[in-house]
């Protein structure tokens, strides 16, 4: 048989291979010029796979694809890492005899095949292998492979068949397997979750395997590392998840697949974290969000489906599968479905494990080199006065605490009580909402036990105001769920003001008669408000009116646009009404929210901070971000309160900090002052003084540079920026016009002066940010020109007519037409291209992207899909950039800038493997409200006092934006909060001991990948 293969030499002998149970293997010799040379022959099980030429063109197509792209990475055993067919003598790939249907592949040697995963290494190896295999094949050519078996992974089909064995009952089994139908049958709304996605175009169709078991993974006999994955029969287009669930599936199981004692079923969280940590290092630059978000449900998903195909066949009489035993299918579905079950228990530890790796490996991960490890352990937390999480993102944390709420509900459902929630606005629970969502959607989570009360309301709004706090729920959570109407409680915004106080007595009354809040979820203002008690609200106060703080309504006044608009007075719940509340959690993200989240942590309890009166509660608990969680002791100075380990970044941050403290410049601290401050430790390993002040000095001074795009012929080893290529490619992201020259107006300069080509990319338009009176002022000017050139009947002249016609005639906060947010975003360009020249770049130097998630949404409520990730990875293959810089990174999750972070980011992923970005450094700057410390700075950009005053200048421009940019008090105007911020952090490296600049801009450095 082998010779109808075109294998060249002697045949020396054949055996027997394997231990597969479907196809014929044998592995045969050949000797030429003294070498041996084996290979694999095969014969095809035709009963299986009736479509053998579908599957062979499908496993020709794979082989050649993933074989070429091995190569091409230059991988030393690249010809190991993907099968290779020989072909037949008369140039096919597949021979046929009276025998049968016969292949030959080389054979892999020194690799075996393994049954049993013997340890997590092995786990981890086998899934980098399988993701290795989908990365290979994601952009493969001619098409889509024939799809051999289909439906595979159809979910609801595999449900509806069960559905009508059930109907059937032909075997008289279904009274029997009672429990099992109603395990599935609880679960019927997550089947379609997968396919939902897909056709949303939130999950592409890939290259899969459909067989991921370890046996299917070649295993490197030296280095333990996967090499190849084999068995490509059941390769067609499908999810990748369908391949990954199956891995955890088959791979996490800690007993038999027939386990008659469902007891010992368990999936292991150890296997579970080997396999995302494999399967992501391989795939983590292919795959979209969706995708990564869905890696623990695909298991769930895919266990299920198993059991149902299992259960399906038990009542059909054991038609398909083979069975042992009297009952054996039905064994098989309990073990299944005791897995889910199991695997739904850990769901949080699982999502954990899941955006822990997600996160390693990202194409852009924010400051990473300044992002250490936040110390968790009790001593380290010694001065926080209330439990506080931290977590990597926001996200991580609303899976937490929704899956809390979830068995909450669960739990008091199951013994006949109600569950009682108090509920937050604004932007923070958003996040948590989707995922209560995704519980009711997918996991079948019931809320019609559940009675809310929402902590707040503007007091003078309508229910059908755009910022009604009623609207908003409506719209973000209780539209979307099976919440009755009458178990809804929103505070009234238009009940009269007599009535008011009775009101609010009602309010209290209504709660009390629910039996109080089994949990309340707080979110917290700047003003370190909880609701909206405000500074100077006491301990006790109960629901009411009260006044809103300057602050809390300069924050809010871009979601009314403009602060004239925000009201004056709000409805809240009382502090004391919240701390009646048997469980309370706060959750906070971004930057902004990080000095009111250590006060309230970490100080003393006091009405100027009315989120510190819950550290007297005995059962609250903080949930936050990094970002927010970077003012709290443990984490911006850890060694006042905890051993640590003395990483070059924290050491340079303590040093600094020490510098400041004494207020004495780095080079002349003494031994004496580290040990007065309880850093006699690094000195131990780091010192003496002497030595590490010169060491951190040095570093400091690094960080300057007149040459942000770096400077040629010299020599660069100490410089941020890398000399060559000289001149370089520049694109500036920036989220809405003027971030750019509030962040980085100087360097900006400074690029363009030293002969970069230079792009800033505006990527949304910002027209929801400029007041009616700017806009009304615009139109009158655009009609007033075509009026002068006598052209007062054309298109130019109706558009203004138009615009401020619809602008005069607009009800009270009610939204921008297309027209008025066309002549807000063209203003907004205006300001844009007159900033620039400013800083010498010409109208063809900026690009306005105009992303649509900006312009079908309001603040607070963007979601950006993947065409606007698209549209942002178009314009980096379009300039293929040497550098990049942007904004955003430690905002607030749902503000601009960090929405437009996270499209950038996305975007980079997407060109990731492109040779031209393995070369471009990505550098982050900041605008007023959040600016660098100084020991987070990798390039610090020297400012001349004419260059400073141009920035002011270039900033001016942006005359919309006057009053409108939430800046620290007393400084109402963004140019003055800039210039003051670029002026205090030369200050900063004056006082430790660097030249004295008029002003320094700041970056740090992004890691791609």
């Amino acid at each position: 048989m082998a010779s109808a293969f075109r294998l060249g030499g002697t045949y020396c002998g054949g055996a027997p291979y394997g231990n597969g149970h479907i196809n014929d293997t044998f592995a045969v010799s050949f000797e030429q010029g003294g070498v041996t040379t084996r290979y694999i022959l095969q014969r095809i099980n035709e009963n299986v796979f009736r479509q053998v030429d579908a599957v062979m063109e499908n496993v020709a197509r794979v082989t050649a694809h993933a074989g070429r792209r091995a190569v091409a990475s230059g991988a030393p055993d690249a010809i190991r890492r993907a099968l290779t067919l020989i072909p037949t003598r008369s140039g096919g790939n597949l021979h046929r005899d009276a025998m049968g249907a016969w292949r030959c592949y080389i054979f892999i040697e020194g690799a075996t095949s393994h049954d049993l995963i013997e340890h997590p290494a092995m786990a981890r190896e086998a899934a980098r292998a399988f993701g290795e295999f989908q990365r290979l094949l994601s952009d493969l050519p001619g098409g889509r492979l024939l799809e051999t078996i289909p439906d595979f992974h159809h979910t609801p089909k595999r449900l509806e068949a069960l559905r009508r064995a059930i109907a059937a009952d032909s075997r008289g089994r279904v009274r029997e397997a009672g429990p099992e139908i109603a395990f599935v049958l609880e679960r019927a709304g997550m089947v379609g979750t997968l396919l939902d996605l897909q056709a949303r175009g939130k999950m592409p169709e890939r290259v899969t395997h459909n067989d991921t078991k370890i046996n299917n993974v070649l295993i490197d006999d030296q280095t333990g590392a996967g090499i190849c994955v084999i068995d490509l029969d059941t390769v067609m287009p499908g999810l990748a998840l369908y391949d990954f669930g199956d891995m955890v599936r088959s791979a996490t199981n800690s007993a038999a697949e027939d386990e008659p004692d469902v007891a010992k079923v368990k999936a292991r969280l150890d296997i579970f974290d080997a396999l995302v940590e494999g399967y992501l290092g391989a795939t983590r630059s292919i795959l979209t969000e969706a995708e990564i978000d869905h890696l623990a449900f695909s298991g769930r998903l895919i266990t299920l489906e198993i059991g149902i195909r299992f259960l399906t066949d038990y009542l059909e009489g054991d038609t398909y599968f083979k069975v042992h035993r009297p009952g054996h299918n039905l064994e098989r579905a309990r073990t299944q479905f005791a897995l889910v079950r199991s695997m739904e228990e850990q769901q949080q530890e699982m999502e954990a494990i899941v955006r822990r790796h997600a996160s390693r490996p990202a194409a852009i991960a924010a400051r990473h080199p300044h992002q250490p490890a936040i110390p968790t352990s009790v001593e380290s937390q010694q001065r926080e006065r209330i439990p506080t999480e931290i977590f990597d993102t926001a996200d991580d944390a609303c899976r937490r605490l929704a899956g809390e709420i979830a068995t909450l509900i669960r739990t008091n459902t199951a013994a006949g009580r109600n569950t009682v929630l108090g509920l937050a606005t604004g932007s923070t629970p958003v996040r948590l909402y989707k995922q209560l969502i995704r519980l009711h959607r997918t996991e079948g989570l019931s809320f019609s036990r559940v009675l809310t009360f929402n902590l707040d309301e503007y007091y003078g709004l309508s229910r059908e105001h755009p910022e009604s706090y009623w609207r908003f729920m409506h719209e973000q959570l209780f539209n979307h769920i099976d919440i009755p109407a009458e178990n809804i409680h929103v505070p009234d915004g238009t009940v009269a003001r007599s009535d008011v106080f009775a009101w609010c007595r009602a309010y209290e009354e209504k709660i009390r008669a629910a039996g109080g809040l089994d949990l309340q979820v707080l979110g917290i203002g700047r003003t370190g408000h909880i609701g909206f008690n405000e500074p100077g609200s006491s301990r006790e106060s109960r629901t009411r009116l009260v006044t809103l703080d300057g602050l809390t309504r300069r924050d809010a006044a871009r979601d009314f646009l403009g602060e004239a608009n925000v009201p004056r007075h709000a409805i809240t719940m009382g502090v004391g009404t919240i701390l009646d509340a048997r469980r309370i959690v706060l959750l906070a993200w971004g930057e902004s929210k990080a000095g009111v989240i250590a006060e309230a942590v970490e100080g003393t309890p006091t009405d100027s901070l009315p989120a510190s009166f819950l550290q007297g509660h005995p059962q609250v608990r903080f949930l936050i971000d990094r970002a927010a969680a970077a003012a709290l002791t443990r984490v911006r100075h850890p060694w006042l309160v905890t051993p640590i380990e003395w990483t070059p970044i924290v050491t340079r941050r303590a040093v600094m900090w020490l510098a400041k403290t004494v207020k004495k410049p780095v080079l002349k601290l003494l031994d004496e002052d580290y040990s007065e401050h309880g850093m006699a430790d690094l000195l131990t390993e780091h010192g003496p003084s002497y030595g590490l002040n010169i060491r951190i000095f040095n570093e400091i001074q690094h960080t300057i540079t007149g040459w942000p795009g770096g400077k040629p012929n010299a020599d660069d080893s100490f410089r941020p920026e890398r000399a060559f290529p000289f001149p370089k490619r520049v694109v500036v992201f920036s989220p809405e016009p003027s971030h750019d020259v509030l962040g980085m107006g100087g360097t900006l300069r400074r690029l363009k002066d030293q002969g970069h080509g230079v792009t800033v990319v505006y990527l949304t338009s910002g027209n929801l940010a400029v007041p009616d009176e700017e806009a009304v002022m615009a139109a009158d000017l655009v009609g007033e020109i075509a009026e002068t050139l006598a052209r007062s009947q054309g298109p130019v002249a109706d558009f203004a007519r138009t615009a401020r016609r619809e602008l005069l005639e607009k009800s009270a906060f009610a939204g921008d037409s297309v027209s008025i947010r066309r002549l807000k975003g063209l203003l907004r360009r205006g300001e844009a291209r007159a900033s620039l020249r400013d800083c010498g770049y010409t109208a063809e130097q900026a690009r306005f992207l105009d992303l649509a998630f900006y312009e079908r949404g309001r603040y607070r409520q963007f979601v950006p899909d993947d065409a606007d990730v698209a549209a942002v990875a178009s314009v980096l293959r379009e300039y293929t950039p040497n550098q990049i810089f942007l904004t955003g990174d430690r905002d607030d999750p749902s503000s601009i800038p960090a929405v437009c972070y996270d499209i950038v980011r996305r975007a980079c992923r997407l060109v990731a493997e492109e040779s031209w970005f393995r070369e471009c450094r990505a550098w982050v700057y900041r605008g007023v409200e959040h600016p660098w410390e100084a020991a987070d700075i990798d390039m610090a950009v020297p400012l001349s006092p004419r260059e400073l005053a141009q920035k002011v200048q270039a900033v001016f421009h942006h005359k919309s934006q006057r009053s409108q940019t939430p800046v620290a008090a007393g400084l109402r105007e963004p140019w003055q909060q800039s210039e003051q911020q670029n002026r205090a952090l030369a200050a900063t490296y004056d006082e430790l001991g660097l030249a004295d600049y008029e002003a320094l801009e700041g970056f740090a450095r992004a890691r791609l990948e």
